[in-house]
């Protein structure tokens, strides 16, 4: 029987949040890697790719701008009076999973193109440089980036645990897209801009769909990925859910090779009426529930693993006549015109060339690219990467500018409050209003402090 291949890219991402990851076999590589990693070409002339002024983002002021790097001194590692050397975590060439991380390169080329224009960090024009652990190698490109990097921001890989130690040990200070360990996300010199649950988790989706399908949730099912950096989050999802009335009756961990999905969706038939599928479902997920006649009452993604464009298009190759919901602290992207970080994060991506969707899985390593850029920026008297973490840590509310919901940013531990309800058929994702029913002053998210509930692990 074929086997299928579980999409990994999105599922690590974020966890996402990202999330977390991607098709069946990852995207292609080869046209997501920059001949040059300079980032030194000058932005065009679209102003709709542009923000007000140069180095502004969104609600973002002054992250990017001139100057003269000699006014700021450093005698950091990576550092010149004219350069700031920056690695990107990936894993775009692994044999494993074909372009994992990719979409961070793409990222990477964007901002830094975007901040070089404006003048870079206080004059100093940010040059990046791949660390491409190959899903195996993390700790050993750890050594490299110790070796002639400032900072690792804006990239990850899934399996981090080991990179811990040597990076501390380095002073290698790190703004990644994500962390998937308990051990990475508690890692000294760091600034976590997205999280995954742990010690806290977010409810939002409960809370807001209970009204239409609190019955369904009294028979809720849960697929999992048994992988550490996958399950650890799924475990803390399964343990917060019957704190507001969540009734798991099944639980499936599901190996990064599934031979066929009829094994695990057929023992839902009958059983479940509520379904939290995997990290990153493809369209033989789908396909098996037809397969099996098995329609629940409804899909549900509590966590956003599942918001890509790859999992919009699984679902309308297979479509479920079922309603699929999922909760997200990404402003939504089918909204960017509404949105001027949201819109200037997707054209700068596009306006790269990558052949890569340009999706919810690049919005945390904008997130972490905007963090350093402004953090450093604000380095004014000497660029360490004790300053710049410091800065970065020291915001409460963190929200890229209007690209993801408020953060706190001085503990990596805590989920923020605040989600969007999006709801997803063949046409792609929407999001809805109605379900969310945002906070007043919160914009399109629900932040009401009920939406999180504290874990006893």
């Amino acid at each position: 029987m074929r086997q299928t291949r579980i999409p990994m890219r999105r599922a690590l991402v974020a966890a996402l949040p990202l999330l977390l990851i991607t098709a069946a076999c990852g995207h292609e590589s080869p046209d997501t890697t920059p001949k040059s990693t300079n980032g030194s070409s000058e932005q065009g002339t679209d102003t709709n790719a542009q923000p007000a002024a140069p180095g502004e983002f969104g609600t973002l002021k002054g992250v990017c701008g001139r100057g003269d790097g000699k006014t700021v001194p450093s005698d950091a590692r990576g550092v010149t009076d004219d350069e700031i050397q920056v690695g990107v975590l990936n894993d775009a060439t692994s044999t494993l999973a074909p372009g994992l991380g990719a979409e961070y390169l793409a990222v990477a080329k964007a901002f830094t193109e975007w901040c070089n224009a404006a003048g870079g960090i206080n004059g100093r024009k940010i040059k990046f440089v791949t660390r491409d652990a190959k899903v195996t190698e993390a700790a050993a490109r750890i050594v490299d980036a110790c070796q002639s990097d400032f900072m690792l921001v804006g990239g990850a890989t899934p399996f981090d645990a080991p990179t811990v130690e040597p990076r501390e040990e380095c002073d290698l200070g790190a703004i990644p897209a994500y962390a998937a360990s308990p051990e990475a996300t508690t890692s000294k010199l760091q600034a976590l801009p997205t999280r995954v649950p742990a010690k806290q988790a977010n409810v939002a989706a409960i809370r807001l769909l209970e009204n239409e399908f609190g019955d369904a949730f009294e028979r809720t099912g849960m697929l999992a990925v048994d992988v550490s950096s996958l399950l650890d989050p799924a475990l803390a999802v399964r343990e917060a859910l019957p704190k507001v009335g969540v009734d798991i009756v099944s639980f499936q961990k599901l190996p990064l090779e599934v031979a066929s999905y009829r094994t695990y969706v057929q023992p839902l038939v009958g059983k479940v009426d509520a379904v939290i599928p995997p990290p990153a479902p493809d369209a033989g997920f789908f396909r098996a529930m037809n397969d099996v006649d098995y329609t629940p009452k409804v899909l549900l993604d509590p966590v956003g693993n599942t918001y890509s464009q790859d999992l919009a298009k699984a679902f309308a190759d297979a479509p479920v006549d079922a309603p699929y919901y999922l909760a997200s602290e990404i402003f939504p992207l089918e909204m960017a015109d509404q949105n001027p970080a949201t819109k200037l994060a997707m054209d700068l991506t596009k306006k790269t060339g990558t052949k890569l969707p340009i999706d919810a899985g690049m919005i945390p390593a904008w997130a972490s690219w905007l963090l350093f850029a402004r953090s450093a920026s604000e380095c004014t008297d000497k660029l360490t990467v004790d300053c710049v973490i410091e800065k970065a840590t020291s915001d409460h509310a963190y929200t890229a500018g209007g690209l993801i919901a408020p953060v706190d940013l001085s503990d990596p531990t805590s989920i923020g409050a605040c989600r969007v309800i999006l709801s997803l058929t063949a046409d792609g994702f929407t999001y809805e209003p109605k379900i969310t029913k945002p906070t007043d002053g919160d914009g399109v998210f629900n932040c009401d402090d009920a939406n999180v509930v504290r874990l006893d692990g």
